[in-house]
């Protein structure tokens, strides 16, 4: 029964046994240096096995195996990127194309959706990448890379004003307080609800 919860969870996974053996090992109420010195060859030795387990694994894998998973990989970035790319279109037009009155919470409530909606697709993304460990994933490079796209295309559009110092503050203002709206409604209902 454990076997199988450590494989339905990634227990078993000696990249992430490796990382729990370098940061949570140490035994803090070893007092004697000679209980040190045996502590730390014991730790030493098990991360010399647990390394070599990783290589190991590594040259096992066929080379099939390998093509596989770096196609799923490259499939995975290019369905990120592209999604990326295609709500910085949509930001630049939406922007570009709303005036008035009507775009003061247009593009906030936008640009808000997007950072709510998209990383939850990079999740599913990286969730078919099938990582070792979750420290391989790349979903925070991928919100990264994606927010700071949208804002760089938002200054873009903002910096064409004439008067823009008021105008990027207001702005500012609105998007900070529609993303805590969201933010608010995520909590609610993403994370209250769901449990």
């Amino acid at each position: 029964m454990s076997k199988s919860f450590g494989q339905s969870f990634r227990i078993d996974k000696s990249k992430g046994l490796l990382a729990i053996k370098v940061f949570s090992s140490w035994d803090f109420k070893v007092i004697k240096k000679s209980s040190v010195r045996l502590q730390r060859a014991n730790i030493s030795t098990q991360l010399k096995e647990l390394v070599a387990e990783v290589n190991h694994q590594k040259l096992k894998f066929p080379v099939l195996q390998r093509l596989f998973r770096l196609f799923i990989h490259l499939l995975a970035w290019i369905l990120c990127l592209g999604s990326t790319l295609a709500c910085v279109l949509a930001v630049y037009y939406f922007s570009e194309y709303m005036h008035g009155e009507a775009s003061l919470l247009a593009i906030p409530v936008f640009v808000s959706s997007l950072n709510l909606l998209l990383p939850g697709f990079f999740n599913v993304v990286s969730w078919m990448e099938e990582y070792d460990s979750p420290i391989l994933c790349a979903v925070p490079h991928r919100n990264l890379l994606l927010k700071v796209s949208v804002l760089g295309v938002l200054c873009y559009h903002w910096l064409g004003r004439v008067c823009w110092e008021s105008f990027v503050g207001q702005e500012l203002y609105r998007f900070l307080l529609m993303d805590f709206i969201f933010m608010l409604l995520d909590t609610f209902f993403g994370e209250f609800l769901w449990r």
